[in-house]
């Protein structure tokens, strides 16, 4: 009994590694052809233009510099590399495409709907962060940046895949049952 456990085990953590090396392969891969596509500028300019929408609507008004900076209230603000979300996307996306024993199509969807959801987070996320750096003292702003929001756009990207796991697994339960 003993043995058939640690042999259980034993493939458990061999499955758990290669799904673990799976994904950094093909999450490295999909980041250096998105970034050499430019994929990464364009994202931090589609979000500079989305941030600055937001905010003008919500009586935070803006003025451009470039196309990732821009004015609020006498602040510069910049929508950096690493604001994009693009790294937090490829993560997501790849750890969805290699979950086993889904289908393609599912997975092409949990990460298109994924990934859709993560960049309105992040924008939020922005907006709130930038809210916050315009009315609350520079060290909490900071603070919040820094981390409680890295730690949220984690917690986000976290419960974005359970979520799709979940639903995934629910919808599995209800064509077994003849349900749908």
């Amino acid at each position: 009994m003993l043995h058939t456990r640690n042999v259980q085990n034993k493939a458990l953590l061999r499955e758990g590694i290669l799904f673990l090396g799976q994904w950094g392969v093909l999450a490295g891969i999909l980041f250096l052809v998105l970034q050499g596509i430019g994929a990464e500028h364009a994202l931090q300019q589609m979000e500079t233009v989305d941030v600055q929408n937001v905010l003008n609507m919500l009586g935070t008004f803006t003025t451009s510099e470039n196309s990732t900076q821009f004015w609020a209230q006498g602040k510069l603000i910049e929508i950096s590399a690493l604001c994009s979300g693009l790294l937090e996307m490829v993560l997501l996306a790849s750890v969805i495409l290699i979950t086993p024993n889904e289908g393609w199509k599912k997975k092409i969807i949990g990460a298109a709907v994924g990934v859709g959801l993560l960049y309105a987070f992040n924008i939020l996320r922005m907006i709130i962060s930038i809210q916050q750096l315009v009315h609350t003292p520079y060290s909490f702003a900071e603070f919040t940046h820094d981390i409680l929001f890295r730690i949220i756009l984690i917690a986000g990207f976290a419960f974005l895949y359970w979520a799709w796991v979940n639903w995934t697994y629910v919808h599995q339960k209800l064509i077994r049952e003849g349900l749908i």
